[in-house]
């Protein structure tokens, strides 16, 4: 089964995208400081509490050319996230990435992304669709969005 996973831009225009994943992975990456110290003793240690937000998503995309849609919002195919990666800049980008899918009202956490890397991989076995992924970078907007 596939995760609904949804990005959308908010700025200049709306536009949504429903990505069909396969895997998703949401790592907290911690910015502490180490410093080394004269005279051979420990180092400092500095913990300011900063941390990232690493998004990486994995799935299949359609072949160039095709318009899909799921209800009301698009299916990307390749060009189209090749668009985004390029394109969008502003500060409304967000990702919706399923968190609670085993509850009777499955919830989703919002997260504000930049995409940092977008690649696809053609494979002999399936010339119809593409293997992807997409990296973003961001932070914890909302969690538990129905």
């Amino acid at each position: 089964m596939a995760l609904q996973v949804v990005l959308r831009r908010t700025d200049p225009s709306i536009i949504t995208y429903r990505l069909q994943a396969e895997t998703v992975s949401v790592d907290y990456d911690r910015s502490a400081i180490v410093a080394p110290l004269p005279g051979g003793t420990s180092p400092l240690l500095l913990d300011l509490g900063q941390f990232k937000v690493s998004i990486v998503i994995e799935g299949w995309i359609s072949r160039t050319g095709t318009d899909l849609t799921d209800g009301a919002d698009p299916i990307p195919d390749k060009d189209d996230l090749e668009l985004a990666t390029r394109d969008w800049w502003s500060n409304g980008i967000t990702i919706d990435v399923p968190s609670n899918v085993e509850a009777a009202t499955p919830t989703r956490d919002r997260y504000q992304v930049r995409i940092m890397k977008f690649r696809a991989v053609l494979k002999g076995a399936n010339e119809n669709r593409w293997n992807y992924t997409l990296t973003c970078l961001g932070f914890l907007l909302t969690q538990g969005v129905t």
